[in-house]
């Protein structure tokens, strides 16, 4: 595939693929399609979005919640960096704050 375009190990060709694209009727379908697809996006009115949440918990008791279970699986780890004024990252590595 790559010899029939030119990118093989000679890297060489006598075709601009550029322009054989840009000349096809391919492109040229594609084209329309594309700038069919921006003028009904331009001409419909916009997406009215609710927000709505699956779950039954606010965002913010999921959050607390979250924290509570995280202290209680590490054994009181938390509660010693809160402690001795250091913390966890993301990853699970010990940052010293002072």
């Amino acid at each position: 595939m790559l010899d029939v375009i030119g990118a093989g190990a000679t890297a060489s060709s006598e075709t601009n693929w550029h322009d054989v694209w840009q000349r096809s009727n391919e492109a040229a379908e594609l084209q329309r399609e594309v700038d069919k697809i921006r003028h009904d996006g331009f001409n419909s009115p916009p997406v009215v979005i609710t927000r709505r949440s699956e779950f039954a918990a606010p965002w913010s008791f999921q959050v607390v919640e979250l924290i509570k279970r995280s202290a209680q699986r590490t054994g009181g780890i938390l509660h010693i960096c809160l402690r001795n004024s250091c913390s966890i990252s993301a990853e699970g590595e010990f940052l010293h704050i002072n």
